[in-house]
This record gives C-alpha cells, structure tokens and sequence, in this order.
C-alpha cells in the first residue's frame, strides 16, 4: 500500500532532499541551472526526464510505465547525404551542417543551446505550457564563410506544448539535394561532434566543397577502414584536434597483460581503445593519468565541444600501430618504420599540421609537444612515446615509475577515437 514514483535520469540531489513528489522532481529538473544547455548527448539526455507514479497497488505487482514529462522542439534542416562502397561496408553518413542563431534561440527568457542528433536534426527539450515564446532566426554553415540565413520571424512565435509531444520545424534549402551519394571515406576527411564527416566532394563534381565547416570539428580521419576489430566502430579512426597537454603515464605499476612488447612486435600490442578501458577501470589507486585523459575528453564543462558521438568508440590514447597509421597516412611517409634511433621527418610534422591548421592555425603551431605517449608498453613500469624534436623524430620509451611532481615524467598525450 506504499506509494511508488520511478523516473529517469537519476538525480542524487532529490534523494538527498528527500524529495518525492511528481511536480516538485519535473521542478527540480526544469529549473536546474543548466537546463537549457543541451548541446552534447549526456545534456540532451539529462533533461529528458521520464515519470511514473504508482499508488497503493494492491495485487504484488508494480508496473512503471515511463513517460517523457516535458516537451521537444525539432528543427530540421538538409544535409548532404552519403554512403561508402560494399568495399567499404556501405557505411552512411552525412556532411556536417553548422547552426548558429542572429538572434538567440530562446524560449521565454531562456537561451537555449540545442543538441545536434546528426543527419540534419537538431532538438531540444523544454518544459510543457500554453503560449510558450519561440523565436527561430538563425544561420546554416555548409562551407565555412558561405552563410545560408533563415528565420520564420524575428519577432517570437506563441507555441503551445503538452507533455510528450513534440513540435517540427523543417527549413528548406534548394543547393541542397536529398539524394545519397556514394562516396567512400578518405583520410584527411573531417569529422564532427555529430559523427557527421566533411568529405573532399559534393553532389556535383563541378560544385566541390573545399572549406570545411569549423564549427563542431573534433578531429581528422588518419585511417580507413580498421577502426576497432570486433566492434562496431570498424570503419575508421579519428585523431583529436586537441592536445591534451602534458600527462603522466602511472605513479604504479599498472600494466595491461599482453601489451608489453618490442618494437619489432608492436602490431601485437592491445588496441588503444582495450588499453584505455582497462586503465580507467582499474582501481583507484592504480591511477593513470594519461589514459584518463584521453578517455574524459569532451566530458567536462570546459571542453564539452569536443564531445565524442555516441555512436562511436569515445576518445582513448593511441597505441603504437595508431602512430604508425598516423605518420603514414596524415604525414605521407608510407615507408616510416618504427625506430630507436633519430630519423628526418621535417615534411611529416609539416604534413599532419596542414591538416590541423585548416580547422585551427593556432593549434597547428604547438599540436604536438616534445614527447607524445602512446598506449603501448616496453616494460610493466616503461611505456613506448614519440619523441617529436626539430626535424626529427624516434621512439623512445619512458619510465612510469618515478615522483610524479617531477616535469621529467610529463609528456605530451594526444586521443584518438575510432567511429
């Protein structure tokens, strides 16, 4: 005869207030500081609060059947679509198409910042009412500098929303075709926050696109087709067009069991991504900085813009074959092989910066700091890095073990994702 409320995302702060009343949680939830900020898919999820109440029941059973307590709005708009050949898994995406506001998008009084689903969607949720105020006055990026301006009305629009429900509005764009294209992926093709990718070719072959769009960019493709065996993330990789400044391997002895090898055998190394998992879930106080790291990149406030999509693997550190693929493929140095010794490689630093420098000239600069680490071992207390000096660069391997205030056992890190 007790009475039963479930609802969804959980939130700690209403058990500790000892909050149980339906109204008082969809109030909690709705005047939360950050309700109206949306744009990455934990934001998006976190307000999206479902309900179900329960009272007396009788007969042993309880049965919550969940429902969305507040409202969405939709705003569609067209996006180039693709798909890549069989050879390729026949793998669909679409180009990227930034959003951006002349006036602010707000309801009410609220600036509200929405999520961008990918394929053109962009949503989010807000609390149900009558005369809602909607103003829709905003501007789409297909090709960075080209703005395509559109708007129902400067002045704010009176909706009205009841719970679960959702209002659309689609814009519509002629030089945008809804047609889908084959075209495989490439290297060197960008890709976004909504797991959309910007592709060197449009629908027309005498209308190529050659400006990427900036906003939403998290990184550049360095390889096709590998991805994460045995996972859904198998056709391709992305390198972070974001360092992740200086990082420490271990204070302990932390090893990953078959991931120690030697240069002449580092393809049999775990994957980065296995490494990562496997280091961020160790116990506490096994900490590791590095992987950490890379494995929390685009999770915080301040850099939530390079949140990964939640359609691919999330962010980890690059293991060896990664930096082999990356010398490679980004640096154009097909017969690179993994060294101990010095090599001169002014023009593959050049290379892998010239794709950085599209998106970000002031990153391109210092991209990559004197040592980079990798997520592969030499030792169960060494871990294997890139030394990038000058002209030159070799593998090294570095000691984990060591008094972690010390700069000597700082290098820099950098995340890769596979998609």
């Amino acid at each position: 005869n007790a009475n039963y409320i479930a609802y969804y995302p959980y939130n700690a702060d209403l058990t500790a207030q000892n909050i149980t009343s339906v109204e008082k949680i969809k109030t909690e939830f709705a005047e939360s500081d950050d309700f109206y900020t949306q744009n990455t898919a934990e934001a998006y999820e976190k307000a999206d609060l479902m309900l179900a109440a329960v009272n007396s029941p009788a007969n042993g059973t309880i049965q919550f059947d969940l429902a969305h307590q507040f409202s969405m709005v939709e705003i569609n708009v067209p996006v180039r679509k693709y798909v890549t050949s069989e050879a390729q898994g026949s793998f669909e995406y679409t180009a990227p198409v930034s959003l951006t506001w002349n006036t602010d998008l707000k309801i009410g009084d609220n600036v509200v910042a929405p999520y961008s689903t990918g394929k053109g969607s962009f949503r989010f949720i807000v609390p149900s009412a009558t005369d809602l105020s909607l103003t829709l006055d905003g501007c789409l990026m297909y090709d960075e500098g080209v703005p395509v301006y559109f708007g129902s009305s400067t002045e704010p629009q009176s909706i009205n929303l009841a719970s679960g429900l959702c209002k659309v509005y689609n814009v519509t764009y002629s030089e945008v075709e809804n047609t889908v294209v084959t075209r495989d992926l490439e290297v060197g093709d960008y890709y976004y926050s909504d797991g959309s990718i910007y592709p060197y070719g449009n629908q027309q072959d005498d209308n190529d696109l050659t400006k990427p769009v900036k906003n939403g960019c998290i990184g550049v493709i360095f390889e096709v087709g590998t991805g994460v065996p045995n996972t859904p993330w198998t056709h391709g990789s992305v390198l972070a067009l974001k360092s992740l400044g200086q990082a420490k391997w271990s204070a302990n002895r932390c090893t990953v069991e078959g991931n120690v090898v030697t240069l002449d055998n580092y393809a049999n190394a775990k994957h980065g991504y296995e490494v990562t998992q496997s280091l961020v879930h160790m116990d506490g106080f096994l900490w590791n900085d590095a992987a950490n790291l890379a494995y929390n990149l685009g999770k915080g406030e301040y850099d939530s813009q390079y949140a990964a999509p939640v359609s691919s693997s999330g962010w980890y550190l690059p293991s060896l074959k990664d930096w082999v693929s990356i010398i490679g493929n980004l640096g154009d140095d097909t017969d690179f092989t993994l060294s101990s010794t010095s090599t001169q490689t002014g023009y593959v630093i050049s290379n892998i910066k010239s794709h950085i420098e599209i998106i970000d000239r002031d990153l391109a600069t210092d991209y990559f700091l004197k040592y980079t680490l990798s997520s592969t071992e030499q030792a169960v207390d060494q871990v294997w890095a890139l030394e990038l000096s000058g002209e030159t660069f070799k593998i090294l391997y570095r000691q984990k073990v060591q008094n972690q205030t010390s700069s000597s056992n700082k290098f820099g890190a950098c995340a890769v994702l596979s998609f």
